[in-house]
């Protein structure tokens, strides 16, 4: 199903960085990765608001948070983060985060804190040096999935990539996204990283730049 024609893809600003947030939490709680750092549905969705406020953080920062409104809703976003030799992004994302205060915090949430831990420190070990924009993460609300919204989203963010002849690096989290990646011209960097206990896997993977793609002013960007 094509996107709907009251579909606006813009920059994303400060002031809409919640919306952005329910999004990306809607998104991914029930996927695999997620249910691996927290197997508790209830607790999982407040860890992830607080982690994906601050990745909607950077990348608004960034100038490379962009969203998708329908009627005036956001109902996808993307959060690319600009690695080059001149701007590492990994060094402010949210890999940052605090642990949580021991005496205070439940054993379960300890717990998911330290299997996120263990997830951002293999994912920065393999994270490339090369210049590149990361794809921290893009999601589409679940009632608007299957509609080629997270596909224009892609698209756009791609062809800007392509005239600035820009590499891109993303780390898929199911089999499902991966196939997806792989028909935007997406390849597997290396063999997929298999998380510790629960056989769940995650695939970083690298796009090299189109060479066919013509961008002009006032195009994607």
């Amino acid at each position: 199903m094509p996107p709907s024609l009251n579909l606006v893809i813009r920059d994303a600003g400060h002031d809409d960085q919640a919306a952005i947030v329910r999004v990306l939490v809607t998104a991914f709680s029930a996927g695999p990765v997620a249910r691996w750092i927290d197997p508790d549905p209830v607790s999982r969705d407040g860890h992830s608001t607080g982690y994906f406020a601050a990745a909607v953080e950077v990348a608004i920062a960034c100038g490379l948070a962009r969203l998708a409104a329908e009627n005036g809703d956001v109902v996808a976003a993307a959060l690319w983060l600009p690695h080059t030799e001149t701007a590492q992004a990994g060094t402010a994302t949210p890999r940052r985060l605090r642990p949580p205060d021991r005496r205070t915090a439940s054993p379960a949430a300890v717990a998911a804190w330290r299997r996120l831990h263990a997830l951002e420190a293999l994912l920065a070990d393999r994270h490339p040096t090369h210049p590149h924009h990361h794809l921290s993460f893009i999601g589409v609300r679940p009632d608007r999935q299957g509609r080629g919204i997270g596909t224009y989203l892609l698209d756009g963010h791609h062809a800007y990539l392509d005239g600035l002849s820009m590499p891109a690096y993303l780390e898929a989290n199911d089999p499902r996204n991966r196939k997806l990646y792989q028909r935007h011209g997406y390849t597997d960097l290396g063999g997929a990283l298999v998380l510790p206990g629960g056989g769940v896997r995650v695939w970083p993977m690298w796009r090299e730049p189109m060479r066919t793609t013509v961008v002009t002013s006032g195009d994607a960007r």
